[in-house]
């Protein structure tokens, strides 16, 4: 089941400030697609590996279209922050490529920069009860 659809053009961008969401143009953005208030979230791009995060929303009615999109967004930024405060190796470029350098942090994030993901859909994964993403660059 996605739950997001994808944008008509490439605003769907996961960095961004929280007040141009709206740019995604995501169809019944105010509509609540997951009617829970906290749920289980995984995510492995471009992470060395899979993780799980508690993610709340911000109503106890559960996660809009337009909330959810908010808060994998913000999660992002919580992974890059975090990936930059434990790395041993500084974040840049890999010489002679645009792609991002492996960096040693707590995610260990290789080849893009946040600015470079999309968020294309989200699913559930009913045999292991979490949310996984559909993210590209």
């Amino acid at each position: 089941m996605h739950l997001l659809h994808k944008a008509r053009t490439k605003t769907n961008k996961l960095k961004r400030p929280p007040s141009d969401l709206g740019a995604c143009k995501l169809v019944d953005g105010d509509v609540i697609v997951i009617p829970r208030a906290k749920i289980k979230m995984e995510v492995d791009y471009p992470l060395d590996d899979e993780y799980v995060f508690d993610v709340e929303a911000p109503s106890s009615r559960g996660f809009t279209r337009a909330s959810l999109a908010q808060a994998v967004a913000d999660l992002y930024a919580h992974i890059y922050a975090r990936e930059e405060a434990t790395s041993t190796v500084a974040t840049g470029k890999v010489p002679g490529l645009l792609n991002r350098n492996a960096t040693t942090g707590d995610y260990g994030i290789s080849g893009h920069d946040l600015e470079d993901l999309a968020l294309q859909c989200v699913e559930y994964d009913a045999e292991r009860g979490l949310w996984t993403l559909g993210v590209d660059s």
